[in-house]
This record gives structure tokens, C-alpha cells and sequence, in this order.
């Protein structure tokens, strides 16, 4: 069995004022995993797609006020859940993954 994982973005399930460009190649990814999981799964071909919320990685370095917190996701948590979702039985298919932050804004 073979699977493969494309990573997209919460961005590609919604819209993100000033961010069109990135939030249109998000919708990109989403549009072709999925038709590339319907042309490939007659040959036993598994595409699922993620769609992780913020992490905790340098992508936010350069994106004027916004940076890394602890209320982000950790990046291992984002990989262990695309590595859970590519070692599914070969007859179970995990379409979308969406993962957000529990409490991105911390405790209240």
C-alpha cells in the first residue's frame, strides 16, 4: 500500500484577509490531492491532506506582527499526526486532517 500525505493550511479550507495569494495555492493543494486520491485509489493509492492551524516554526518570522508562541502547535505533534495518518490499515483512508491549536489565544 502506498500513501502519501500533502500538507496544505487551515488557509486552504478558509479565506485570510491580505493573505490571497498564499490562501489561493492552499486551495490549490486541497483541489489536487483530492482529484489525485479519486485518479489513484483503484491502484491502491492513498492521498490524504493536512491542514495544520499555526506552528511553532520560523514561518511567521517575516510576517509583520504575528510571531511564534507557546500557544502554537508543536511541530512534532503536526508530524506525528501525518505519520499516524500514513500508517493506517490498507483499507482505511483518511481524507482531510484539520489541526488547530487547543487554546490559540492561551488560557483565560
Amino acid at each position: 500500500m502506498k500513501a502519501y500525505s500533502q500538507c496544505s493550511s487551515i488557509a486552504g479550507l478558509n479565506g485570510v484577509a491580505n493573505f490571497a495569494g498564499y490562501v489561493g495555492t492552499k486551495h490549490a493543494v486541497r483541489g489536487i490531492s483530492h482529484s489525485m486520491y479519486m485518479e489513484l485509489r483503484d491502484f491502491g493509492i492513498k492521498v490524504s491532506t493536512i491542514y495544520p492551524g499555526s506552528i511553532q516554526t520560523n514561518f511567521f518570522d517575516k510576517i509583520e506582527g504575528t510571531t511564534t508562541n507557546e500557544n502554537m502547535m508543536r511541530p512534532e505533534d503536526v508530524a506525528q499526526t501525518i505519520v499516524q495518518t500514513l500508517e493506517t490499515h490498507p483499507n482505511y483512508f483518511v481524507a482531510d486532517v484539520e489541526c488547530r491549536p487547543l487554546r490559540p489565544k492561551g488560557k483565560k
